[in-house]
């Protein structure tokens, strides 16, 4: 696995595991974060979680208090990023998001 294949791995289940866990605009600890979505590299999750997922346009981050949390409400670019980058299926990514439209 390339470094960005390992990236983006991290990355969708950070965000899935918002999408899940966390909800819209719940903020949440970024180590608390990564504990839930059980990544093997915690060190690296949490250097994305901070790093990468500031710059999609569905996460929101406060670096003074470390929480990030998903903007409300959901949009086609984070299901665009679920399906077509992290291979949910439509399925999956409807059953999620239907209970926060």
């Amino acid at each position: 696995m390339t470094t960005r294949d390992k990236t983006t791995s991290i990355e969708c289940a950070l965000t899935w595991q918002l999408a899940r866990t966390h909800g819209w605009s719940d903020q949440t600890e970024v180590s608390e974060l990564v504990s839930d979505a059980n990544v093997t590299d915690e060190k690296q999750a949490r250097k994305i979680a901070r790093n990468n997922l500031p710059d999609r346009s569905f996460i929101g981050y406060h670096q003074g208090k470390d929480q990030i949390w998903l903007t409300a409400p959901p949009g086609d670019d984070l299901v665009e990023f679920l399906t077509e980058r992290c291979g949910f299926t439509q399925l999956q990514v409807e059953a999620t998001l239907d209970s926060y439209i």
